[in-house]
């Protein structure tokens, strides 16, 4: 918390993750049901740091306990602005965006706006993470060299991608400070060729 991030958003289940059997399924359910209990009950971290809670994705694939425990961690948490977790569950990047042009054109069949005014910056504001810091850095662990349909619009304007050979467990402090230590490089650079150019 004392580095100065605002917004964590953490990949928790993938859509796709439906198509593995129903007992992994099952178990990994019972696995979010525990772990966002925990948000519910009296937290410290999420009370002392005024940590908001949100839940990205469409909970409508969700069991209907696990979506109801989401929600209600979500509702617990709302007016807590200082700092946001996010949690992608069940998300992709696809639906994401699937969702935010659905929800513009409903605004143009309404008659809300027209079709020559959408922009990037329309369907930006009807993405999950609206509300949410520009993405600054995003962290891909496993050794795997791809994002995995993840945060894939927000990702393209001026964010660090980084890919580390550790799963996610493995993931601790001293394997994000040279990855901020390097945003902080980049970042100092990136204002001083603004300036430059002006």
């Amino acid at each position: 918390m004392q580095l100065g991030i605002e917004a964590v958003t953490v990949f928790a289940f993938s859509i796709e993750n439906f198509n593995r059997s129903k007992e992994e399924v099952d178990y990994l359910m019972k696995l979010f049901c525990e772990a966002f209990e925990g948000f519910c009950d009296k937290n410290a971290l999420v009370e002392k740091y005024q940590i908001g809670v949100r839940f990205l994705g469409n909970l409508d694939y969700l069991p209907a306990d696990v979506k109801e425990i989401a929600n209600k961690v979500s509702e617990r948490t709302k007016h807590q602005k200082k700092r946001i977790f996010n949690i992608c569950c069940p998300y992709t990047s696809r639906d994401e965006m699937t969702t935010a042009i659905k929800q513009t054109i409903d605004l143009v069949k309404q008659g809300k706006m027209s079709a020559d005014d959408i922009t990037d910056q329309t369907i930006k504001n009807h993405l999950f993470t609206a509300e949410c810091p520009a993405l600054d850095i995003l962290v891909r662990t496993s050794g795997e060299i791809r994002l995995s349909d993840f945060l894939l619009w927000q990702a393209n304007d001026q964010c660090q991608i980084q890919f580390v050979d550790c799963l996610w467990p493995e993931f601790s402090l001293w394997k994000l400070l040279p990855i901020l230590f390097e945003y902080q490089i980049y970042s100092d650079h990136q204002k001083q060729e603004k300036v430059m150019s002006q």
